[in-house]
């Protein structure tokens, strides 16, 4: 029955979507769900998977309305507060890591962090390393903070709120970093009505959209990247494929080796370069 109706309204997955909402309504995990497709629901369970039900069919995201999603095969918990993590966003901890090979205790600085999913992914095969997550939203902050403890990294993780464009910025977050891990909001505001409803209408507008032309922020870091990257330290930027090579072209004015890196798809969406003075 729910999966006609998500198929029905056209909601891509619609069987994920409906395992997913029985699955909350009558607690059950997984496997249990698998077993139990054809079991009739409690008064109580019904009511709850309908209320799921016409969440997800006004377009609200399925992992908003789960409270959790997975993220480089952590889990998280996510709300209206933050981006819900992106596999995407994996192809840049995936380079992050890579290149912090032979660097055992590195310094990382995680600007935007929203989720935590960057942090909590490299603090997770990064044990030694230490990490300011800064984010401007006290509330993502919170719950950046609560996934930290779910994935046992707390300790190596200081955050930190402020905001990328005041001046006292660089004071906020400190100096000498080993890496800069940045997925800043590169959708240009022309482009925003274009975006699916659940993204537009449901993700946080300034974790989307710099409200200009999609790289205010890569500006703006290469303002202060020379002022926190220690010399042979790295900034990597996630972008959109669209401005890839604009995005490039405006890291390379102080990282003159950047590079751009495809995501899975082959798409161009990962800058980064090494800071050397």
């Amino acid at each position: 029955m729910l999966k006609e109706k998500l198929s029905g309204a056209g909601v891509d997955s619609a069987a994920v979507n409906a395992e997913q909402i029985l699955g909350k309504a009558a607690n059950l995990d997984r496997s249990e769900i698998f077993l139990n497709m054809e079991m009739e629901l409690a008064a109580n369970e019904a009511r709850k998977a309908e209320k799921l039900l016409k969440r997800r069919l006004k377009g609200e995201p399925l992992q908003y309305i789960m409270g959790t999603t997975e993220f480089f095969g952590l889990p998280f918990h996510v709300d209206e507060s933050v981006l819900i993590p992106r596999p995407e966003t994996e192809c840049l901890v995936e380079w992050s890591l890579e290149l912090l090979t032979k660097n055992d205790s590195p310094k990382i600085l995680d600007i935007g962090t929203g989720s935590g999913a960057i942090a909590v992914a490299l603090a997770a095969h990064k044990p030694e390393a230490e990490f300011i997550a800064f984010d401007k939203s006290l509330k993502a902050l919170k719950l950046a903070a609560e996934n930290s403890r779910m994935n046992d990294v707390r300790e190596q993780i200081q955050f930190v709120v402020g905001d990328l464009f005041k001046e006292d910025f660089i004071f906020s977050v400190g100096k000498n970093f080993d890496m800069i891990v940045c997925n800043p909001p590169y959708i240009a505001e022309g482009e925003m009505a274009d975006l699916q409803t659940e993204i537009k209408d449901y993700e946080p507008r300034d974790a989307l959209t710099d409200g200009a032309d999609g790289l205010v922020f890569f500006r703006r870091l290469i303002e202060v990247v020379p002022k926190l990257t220690k010399p042979g330290g790295w900034c990597l930027v996630e972008t959109a494929a669209e401005r890839g090579s604009e995005a490039l072209a405006i890291m390379r004015k102080v990282l003159p080796g950047a590079e751009l890196r495809c995501d899975l798809a082959g798409r161009p969406r990962m800058v980064g370069g090494q800071f050397k003075r």
